[in-house]
């Protein structure tokens, strides 16, 4: 019985490590499950006694690709009242930005193949994931800070999860895209804490 779970745990990650080779090498969409089993070296049948369907074994690598952000997310609304505002803003910002930079050249060819982005919606409603789901996180989470009186009154909290999460995006597609330098080489928790700076200040000049 003990070295079972090792073998089990084994097979799986050589899957998950096939499937991020062929991702690499030739894109999404030559990612088919006979193509991931042949670099594993495993029958086509062997994926789907560990994952329940590709989009499953696309799932657990994305989030292996930045392990600390889909934990951070699910406990996000629980935070509420601890730490600091700017603090717990500011570290999943940054676990945002480092997860969508991992994610982006997974997720591009499921975003131009209208069935594969469609199977993807289906998926992502039903298992209550995907990039929706960080945001209604994130929105429970500055609501609950706003009940506990930590947060301004009348707040749009819709605008401000959105900013934080689109400014997390848009880094992150521009340093793929066109390269990190074109938003200056500063580290991600200085862009983040300028993000999370304009969203806690306004932008606007405070009246006296």
């Amino acid at each position: 019985m003990g070295p079972e779970p090792a073998t089990r745990r084994d097979l799986r990650d050589t899957i998950l490590e096939a499937a991020r080779r062929v991702i690499d090498e030739q894109g999404l969409q030559a990612a088919t499950t006979r193509r991931i089993a042949e670099v594993a070296g495993c029958a086509e049948g062997t994926i789907y006694r560990h994952f329940e369907d590709k989009h499953e074994l696309f799932h657990e690598l994305l989030a292996a690709s930045a392990p600390e952000f889909l934990p951070l997310v699910a406990e996000l609304p629980s935070l509420a009242g601890q730490g600091t505002l700017r603090g717990t803003l500011c570290e999943f910002g940054v676990a945002a930005l480092r997860f969508f930079r991992a994610v982006l050249p997974f997720v591009g060819g499921s975003i131009v193949d209208p069935e594969l982005r469609e199977q993807q919606r289906q998926r992502f409603n039903a298992k209550d994931r995907g990039p929706v789901h960080s945001l209604r996180q994130l929105e429970r989470y500055l609501r609950a800070e706003g009940e506990l009186g930590r947060l301004g009154p009348g707040l749009p909290v819709e605008g401000a999860a959105a900013a934080l999460l689109g400014a997390a995006f848009s880094k992150a597609y521009l340093d793929i895209w066109l390269g990190p330098e074109v938003l200056g080489a500063r580290p991600d928790e200085d862009f983040v804490a300028g993000v999370v700076e304009a969203l806690l200040q306004g932008l606007l000049p405070r009246r006296s």
